[in-house]
């Protein structure tokens, strides 16, 4: 199997494996995905060392300085995200606007055909819910929107990888 494959396959089995504890977790009253976090973090933070090392690998292959410099800024939010609980308010959200930040810069960066811009436009749409519901009731169950945001990110990502290694 080719590396970029490989490591696409590896990066997806970590990621459905903890969306699948993430969506498990999701019943026992969590309002987000922080929420579930910051409750799990040992695990969290194992798969997401797996993940890091997939990513990092796999973008050192496609060989893109601003995509690693993007995936990193959103991998660093990602563990401010898990290690800081949420009713810190100000290093939280810091971190979750790393990850905004890292995302929507790692899709703009990437946007080279029709179907990977309509994808940014659906993040900046799910982006607005995200912030909208949040500005309207802070108690509001988000996990809905960050599901969204995350989902597309992702779709967006191996939608890359297929144009390039597929």
């Amino acid at each position: 199997m080719h590396a970029p494959n490989l490591l696409i396959t590896l990066i997806i089995t970590t990621l459905i494996l903890l969306s699948y504890y993430v969506y498990v977790h999701r019943f026992f009253h969590n309002k987000n995905i922080s929420d579930i976090l910051n409750h799990n973090k040992f695990y969290m933070l194992g798969g997401l060392f797996l993940l890091i090392v997939f990513i990092i690998c796999y973008e050192y292959h496609r060989n893109c300085l601003y995509s690693m410099l993007y995936i990193m800024m959103l991998l660093v939010g990602l563990c401010g995200v898990i290690i800081i609980p949420e009713y810190s308010h100000r290093d939280h959200y810091s971190f979750v606007i790393l990850i905004i930040l890292g995302a929507l810069l790692f899709m703009k960066n990437n946007s080279i055909n029709s179907v990977l811009i309509l994808s940014l436009c659906m993040q900046l749409i799910f982006l607005y819910m995200f912030i909208k519901q949040r500005l309207i009731d802070k108690n509001k169950d988000i996990i809905v929107y960050e599901l969204l945001l995350i989902s597309n990110l992702i779709f967006f990502y191996v939608y890359l990888h297929c144009l390039k290694y597929c």
